[in-house]
C-alpha cells in the first residue's frame, strides 16, 4: 500500500521521517490526521502507516497503540 502524500512525501526521502519525528511534530500532526480519519478524508490505513514509520524511526513501538486508542479502535 503506498502512503498518503499529503502524509509522507512518496520519495520517502529520509529526512522527512526525521522532521516528522520530531518531539511534538509528530504529536502535533497526529492530531491533525486523526481528526482526518474521522471526518472520512484520511483512511486507518493512511495514519497507521505513517504512524509505524515514526514509531520504528523512533524505536517506540508504543506510539501505534497509542494512536489506534486515540482513533477509537481499540
Amino acid at each position: 500500500m503506498e502512503n498518503n502524500p499529503n502524509l509522507l512525501p512518496i520519495n520517502g526521502e529520509d529526512h522527512h521521517i526525521e522532521k516528522l519525528a520530531e518531539t511534538g511534530v509528530f504529536e502535533s500532526k497526529r492530531t491533525d490526521w486523526i481528526q482526518g480519519y474521522k471526518h472520512g478524508s484520511l483512511t486507518e490505513e493512511d495514519v497507521l502507516n505513517v504512524t509505524k514509520k515514526v514509531a520504528d524511526y523512533r524505536k517506540t513501538p508504543e506510539l501505534i497503540e497509542e494512536t489506534k486508542s486515540l482513533m477509537g479502535l481499540l
